[in-house]
This record gives structure tokens, sequence and C-alpha cells, in this order.
């Protein structure tokens, strides 16, 4: 298969304990012009050997890529992007699985929309659940609806993780510096940057199985001064507001002084000094306003002094 029509892509990182579940569900998928296009960020445990016994008898082509260093997930995403031989790429977790119907119900849903429609969306967004086959998140407030995330997440407030196909081509053309600052940037950046520059339409239909686990809760664990991923936070709120402020501060004023918080916030979890969080902000005056109302958060909340 020289050019299959969809890349379903796994970052993994000792994933062995997941990953058969992962291949199984693959293996039943209904529409079988695809291929596993897995990006290993330096695994310790039988990942790759996995991966490879999985090659020998499964009837899709599965690609291996091995990162001689590991990556922060951003620069596997940029990986996986950049290698896909598909038309349309699929992102899941290493933990991950599919329903039966994924992939063909993408593409009967996208064959139904007209051509000129379908040249100016990137791609399908759809729901999760999770292994218990319980709904995450929220509605989008129209069955077949065409949006962008900004609107999406900021304007009708609909949460929880997502189930996206995007087209490849116009993934290749967003490019994303991301300093090598922490193991951990979150990846919406990338696609915040996508959903600038375009449409997705959006459907209400379940078509990921999201897995959750102890581990999907420990980066929220971890908030507090020194801890890990603390400077890729700040960057993540410090981008947002250097990217989008225009936009998030004339339409989503509330979204922009959240951020504007939280830039604070985690900019003194990373241990910098209040002149360095004010030196290197957008908005200099706003963040001289929120420096007390963060350490009266924090000690409210968590009864420390940032």
């Amino acid at each position: 298969m020289n050019n299959p029509l969809i890349t379903i892509f796994s970052p993994t990182y000792n994933a062995e304990k997941f990953l058969p579940y992962v291949f199984e569900t693959l293996r039943k998928q209904d529409y079988k012009n695809f291929e596993w296009l897995v990006v290993d960020d330096c695994s310790t445990d039988n990942t790759v050997q996995l991966l490879e016994s999985f090659r020998e008898k499964a009837d899709f082509p599965i690609r291996i890529i091995r990162n001689t260093t590991n990556q922060m997930i951003t620069k596997n995403i940029e990986i996986g992007v950049n290698n896909a031989h598909g038309e349309f790429l699929y992102l899941t977790g290493h933990d991950d699985g599919l329903t039966n119907q994924c992939l063909s119900t993408f593409v009967n849903d996208w064959n139904s929309i007209d051509i000129n429609t379908q040249d100016h969306l990137c791609g399908l967004v759809y729901h999760c659940e999770d292994q218990d086959g319980n709904f995450i998140g929220t509605e989008y407030p129209y069955d077949y609806w065409i949006s962008n995330d900004f609107e999406m997440r900021f304007k009708y407030k609909v949460k929880g993780e997502k189930s996206s196909f995007h087209k490849v081509e116009l993934l290749k053309k967003i490019q994303y510096s991301y300093p090598e600052i922490d193991t951990y940037i979150p990846e919406n950046l990338f696609w915040f940057e996508l959903s600038y520059t375009y449409n997705f339409m959006y459907i209400n239909k379940v078509l990921r199985i999201y897995f959750q686990h102890d581990t999907h809760e420990n980066i929220s664990k971890s908030i507090g001064p020194g801890k890990k991923y603390m400077a890729g936070f700040a960057f993540f709120f410090k981008e947002i507001i250097r990217k989008y402020n225009s936009v998030l501060r004339k339409d989503y004023f509330k979204i922009w002084l959240t951020f504007q918080f939280n830039y604070v916030r985690y900019s003194r979890y990373n241990l910098q000094s209040y002149s360095h969080i004010i030196s290197e902000s957008v908005n200099k005056f706003t963040t001289i306003i929120l420096i007390p109302f963060a350490i009266g958060f924090e000690i409210l909340k968590f009864r420390r002094l940032l």
C-alpha cells in the first residue's frame, strides 16, 4: 500500500503493557486503507520489540521511527507529521483504542461533504469515551458544525479530549519552534496555531477510546514550586499570550486574563523572580496587577506562598 488514505500516528514511550490493546483495535477496523506510524521516544522497555512483532502479523503497514534522544511530545508530533504517508493524520496516544468503525465513519463523513466545503476544512473532529464507555467532556453545540478550537473551547466552552483527523498537507505548513526547556510543553500550542489558521468540522460522534489511568494525572498532581514541567507550562502560557494577545483580549477577555494569571503562577513555580516575570511579560501592567492575586490564590487554595 503506497498511498494510504490515513496515517494513524502514535508517539510511544514505555508502552509495552498498552500496545497489544491498541494493536487489536487497529486490526478490527472495517476500513483498511491506513498505516500505523509509531515514533518511539527512547523507550527502555520492550516497546520496540513488541511493535516489530506486530509488524510480522499485521494486515496493514506499520512503520517505526526510533528517536536517538528523548524528545518532547510536541517534537514527536512534528516528526510524525513530516513522515506521514497518508492524506490524513489521526493522532492517538500509545494507550488509546479506536472504535471498530472509527476509520470507516470518518471516511463516510468526509465523502458526504461537498468538494468546496472540503477545500476549506483542515479536517474532522469527533469525541472520545473512556475504557468503561463513559463519554468524555461535553458535546458540540451542533451535530455537524464548522468552527475552530478558539470558538469551540472559549466561546462555547466545549470540554474534554477530542478525536481529530487532519489534512497532512496543511499540518506540514504549520511551523512552530519549541525550545528544549523542559521534557513537556503542552502540545495545544501546535493545535492552537493550526486552528488560528484553519476551520474544522466538529461532529457529535465518539470514535476514540481514551484510556484513563493514573499516569494522566501525574502532571496535574505535580503542580508546585520547582516541580516537573513548570518551565514548559510557563512557556505555554507566555506563548499563547504572545501569539494571540489581540484576538484573545478582544474576543475572549476572561480567557486572556486567565492565561495572564497562569503565566504568573507557572513562572513562579519555575522559580522565576517577579522582576523576571514582569520583564518577560507581553502585558507588563496587567502582570503587575495580577501578581498579588496569584499570591493570594496560592495561599487560599494550597496554603503556601508563591
